[in-house]
């Protein structure tokens, strides 16, 4: 879903940063296209540190830290999850919100910052109480409207003050993205 959007987050990123997400999300997609199989779904602890390490690599500006964080810090959590036996949707929900603190810590965010956690905490929040993928890609893509209103308090967006506001942020409709495809990997309807 990322690599047929490019076009997409490309003209969004370019209306308030430097234009290239579309392009940094593609070779995101490629690093974990080009060799799917040494991603070992069976352990998803290791699957998820590997992929944060090629994301990490793979893409551009401030994304690439970003992702690769949110994957390793997710990662450790469920590494104590397998230890002790107990890697359910419970593990995972914590997972995820221990990888979007990462993010927010990292990038020195929070919610109403217009940035990719004004997607990503609905979405985690949602998942934590419903273990539901679809009404967390729901919830994604209501923060992700929301960013249309907000004035930018991070990132390249900022610089541009107000008149960034009516545009929706890369990141959060990137996210969008990445929640709804987890979703349908994980055959629910969206």
């Amino acid at each position: 879903m990322l690599k047929e959007r490019e076009d997409h987050f490309t003209a969004l990123d370019q209306a308030v940063g430097d234009g290239d997400l579309g392009l940094s999300l593609v070779r995101g997609a490629d690093c974990i296209l080009t060799d799917p199989n040494s991603l070992r779904f069976d352990r998803p602890a290791d699957a998820l540190r590997m992929l944060g390490e090629r994301l990490a690599r793979a893409l551009a500006g401030s994304s690439g830290p970003l992702f690769g964080v949110f994957c390793l810090r997710a990662a450790a959590l469920l590494r104590e999850a397998d230890a002790n036996g107990t890697v359910d949707a419970v593990a995972w929900a914590r997972a995820f919100q221990v990888g979007a603190q990462a993010i927010a810590a990292l990038g020195g965010a929070s919610p109403g910052d217009c940035t990719v956690l004004d997607a990503l905490l609905p979405a985690v929040d949602v998942f934590a109480s419903t273990h539901c993928a679809k009404s967390a890609a729901d919830a994604a893509e209501s923060g992700a409207e929301a960013t249309v209103a907000m004035r930018v308090g991070k990132g390249r967006g900022a610089y541009l003050g107000e008149r960034a506001v009516g545009h929706m942020d890369p990141g959060a409709a990137a996210i969008v993205s990445i929640v709804r495809t987890i979703a349908m990997t994980m055959n629910v309807d969206v």
